[in-house]
């Protein structure tokens, strides 16, 4: 739960200074590409995601099934489905998001826009954690030395 309130907090962060960045420079370029790009995008990453967990799974297998001691990786496993399910929800959140500021809806309420648009900001950023976290699992299995 603390990893997680980590996450969105450093998203929303993260979001906050991208967004004050593009107004600084009175540019609308990461909005309007991820207007234009985020579904796929976090699609994308899903994808990569769900393949680097395989690859981490089944080093934990080979190493499971060769070290004669018992180990439990339930929770590891439980983490890495976790991950998944953020991602799914990320997916769902953004295609809301960008709905409502693509809508008619939002044009009066003026102040609204620029929250919804952080809000894209920090569900790409928060993407990306994800992603920084399953190449850091990745690099933590491989690097893994086996004690005799």
């Amino acid at each position: 739960m603390k990893r997680l309130i980590k996450n969105i907090l450093i998203s929303i962060g993260g979001a906050f200074i991208l967004s004050q960045a593009q107004q600084l420079f009175d540019s609308k370029y990461v909005v309007k590409f991820l207007d234009k790009n985020l579904v796929s995008l976090l699609i994308a990453l899903l994808a990569i995601n769900s393949a680097s967990l395989g690859i981490v799974l089944s080093k934990i297998r080979e190493l499971v099934d060769s070290d004669k001691r018992s180990h439990d990786f339930s929770k590891t496993k439980n983490e890495m489905l976790f991950s998944i399910k953020e991602q799914i929800v990320l997916i769902f959140l953004s295609l809301i998001l960008l709905m409502i500021n693509d809508s008619e809806w939002i044009a009066p309420h003026t102040k609204l826009s620029p929250l919804v648009e952080m809000s894209v900001l920090t569900c790409f950023i928060y993407a990306m954690l994800i992603l920084y976290d399953t190449a850091q699992s990745i690099f933590i299995i491989l690097s893994f030395k086996k004690n005799n």
